[in-house]
């Protein structure tokens, strides 16, 4: 992933203070990165022509429920994300019906 890319979403990182000869959290940098994956994962699926037939993996709606008012997407890919959840949710909602 590039810095054009990484630039396009951008997350507001956490306030975690890192202490001067302590040493770094490595946790703590795997689990941004997989939340930038994951933004990053999103913001691709969003960005194709054919959004709408795209759906999100439980990993991305969980990040999103977890740190989606941290992120910031384009107004355009957040309004196709917001189908996108509003789709999935109607068709799991009428399987549990039939079900």
């Amino acid at each position: 992933m590039n810095t054009d890319q990484k630039k396009k979403s951008k997350i507001y990182k956490s306030n975690i203070i890192h202490f001067p000869n302590c040493e770094k959290n490595r946790q703590v940098d795997e689990h941004e990165q997989l939340i930038a994956n994951l933004a990053f994962s999103i913001q691709q699926k969003m960005e194709c022509s054919n959004f709408d037939k795209m759906e999100l993996i439980s990993e991305e709606i969980r990040m999103l429920s977890n740190y989606g008012e941290t992120i910031k997407f384009a107004p355009d890919i957040s309004a196709r994300i917001i189908s996108v959840l509003a789709k999935q949710y109607l068709t799991n909602s009428l399987m549990e019906d039939l079900i």
